[in-house]
């Protein structure tokens, strides 16, 4: 990994340029993750560089509720969604495997919340799951290459 030239490379202009295409992106960290801290995810997202950043970083943190029960705090606007998963670690699919499966769920949704942004209503999709699914492999290839 070191070797590769990658090590704390900077993939923030990606993701910048995807929510400037419209592409829906989703960010999501454990909170005891000692390896990707979710405190610096936050920050990260907070400081990215496009046009709705500010939309964004007054955007309300709200539960994501899980069987009933808050399993996280979401924050999304414009088609950022990041995640903060209770309870869990860098693994979050193991620690919170049904949080994890409702999250991806509503990320790659037709009519998933975080994509009903008003300033995308007006942006017809016509498979708005492809581009969430290709944002969400986008993500991890950066975060694990």
């Amino acid at each position: 990994f070191i070797a590769s030239g990658d090590w704390l490379a900077r993939f923030d202009h990606y993701v910048s340029e995807l929510l400037r295409a419209n592409v829906q992106v989703l960010v999501y960290n454990g909170d005891t993750d000692y390896m990707v801290p979710w405190i610096g995810s936050k920050r990260w997202v907070e400081e990215l560089d496009w046009p709705y950043r500010e939309a964004w970083a007054v955007a309300p943190d709200l539960p994501f509720i899980v069987g009933g029960t808050s399993k996280a705090l979401e924050r999304t606007a414009a088609g950022l969604t990041f995640i903060q998963i209770f309870n869990s670690g860098h693994m979050v699919p193991t620690d919170q495997p049904e949080a994890s499966l409702l999250m991806l769920r509503e990320f790659i949704s037709p009519t998933s919340r975080w994509a009903a942004s008003v300033w995308f209503q007006s942006i017809p999709s016509p498979m708005p799951w492809v581009s969430a699914v290709l944002a969400t492999m986008l993500v991890i290839s950066a975060l694990l290459a």
